[in-house]
Protein backbone atom coordinates (compact mmCIF):
# COMPACT_ATOMS: atom_id res chain seq x y z
CA UNK A 1 0.00 0.00 0.00
CA UNK A 2 2.15 2.55 0.66
CA UNK A 3 4.86 2.02 -2.19
CA UNK A 4 1.30 2.67 -4.48
CA UNK A 5 0.85 5.61 -2.28
CA UNK A 6 4.37 6.64 -3.34
CA UNK A 7 3.53 6.10 -6.61
CA UNK A 8 0.70 8.29 -6.53
CA UNK A 9 2.44 10.91 -4.68
CA UNK A 10 4.85 11.06 -7.49
CA UNK A 11 1.97 11.48 -9.94
CA UNK A 12 0.27 14.12 -8.46
CA UNK A 13 0.96 15.20 -5.07
CA UNK A 14 -2.24 17.82 -4.93
CA UNK A 15 -4.84 14.61 -4.61
CA UNK A 16 -3.94 14.08 -1.48
CA UNK A 17 -4.95 17.28 -0.59
CA UNK A 18 -8.64 16.29 -0.15
CA UNK A 19 -8.17 13.04 1.61
CA UNK A 20 -5.30 14.25 4.18
CA UNK A 21 -7.29 13.14 7.12
CA UNK A 22 -7.72 9.42 6.03
CA UNK A 23 -4.49 9.23 4.56
CA UNK A 24 -2.83 10.49 8.03
CA UNK A 25 -5.05 8.13 10.14
CA UNK A 26 -3.87 4.73 7.80
CA UNK A 27 -0.70 5.83 8.11
CA UNK A 28 -1.05 5.95 11.93
CA UNK A 29 -2.48 2.76 12.01
CA UNK A 30 0.19 1.36 9.52
CA UNK A 31 2.86 3.10 11.61
CA UNK A 32 1.44 1.40 14.64
CA UNK A 33 2.36 -2.04 13.41
CA UNK A 34 5.62 -3.86 15.34
CA UNK A 35 7.75 -4.66 12.28
CA UNK A 36 10.45 -2.28 11.91
CA UNK A 37 10.47 -2.37 7.90
CA UNK A 38 7.03 -0.68 8.10
CA UNK A 39 7.54 1.67 10.27
CA UNK A 40 10.30 2.98 8.20
CA UNK A 41 8.18 2.65 5.38
CA UNK A 42 5.79 4.83 7.16
CA UNK A 43 8.00 7.29 8.11
CA UNK A 44 9.56 8.30 5.21
CA UNK A 45 6.34 8.15 3.02
CA UNK A 46 4.97 10.93 6.37
CA UNK A 47 8.04 12.74 5.40
CA UNK A 48 7.78 12.89 1.87
CA UNK A 49 3.89 13.86 1.98
CA UNK A 50 4.72 16.60 4.68
CA UNK A 51 7.61 18.21 2.68
CA UNK A 52 5.55 17.83 -0.47
CA UNK A 53 2.71 19.40 1.00
CA UNK A 54 3.55 21.29 4.36
CA UNK A 55 0.50 23.47 4.58
CA UNK A 56 -1.91 20.08 4.38
CA UNK A 57 -0.13 17.43 5.93
CA UNK A 58 1.24 19.06 9.06
CA UNK A 59 -2.15 19.11 11.12
CA UNK A 60 -3.13 15.59 10.46
CA UNK A 61 0.29 13.49 11.30
CA UNK A 62 0.05 13.38 14.91
CA UNK A 63 -1.53 9.80 15.10
CA UNK A 64 1.54 8.74 12.97
CA UNK A 65 3.61 10.06 15.08
CA UNK A 66 2.23 7.98 17.84
CA UNK A 67 2.13 4.91 15.91
CA UNK A 68 5.46 5.36 15.40
CA UNK A 69 6.85 5.94 18.94
CA UNK A 70 4.72 3.74 20.49
CA UNK A 71 7.43 0.78 20.39
CA UNK A 72 10.56 2.70 21.41
CA UNK A 73 10.52 1.12 24.77
CA UNK A 74 11.64 -2.32 23.51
Amino acid sequence: MIDLMNTCLDADKNQFVAQMGPVASMLGRLASDSNPEMKQKVATFAGTLCRELPNSAGMHMKNVVVGLTVNLTH
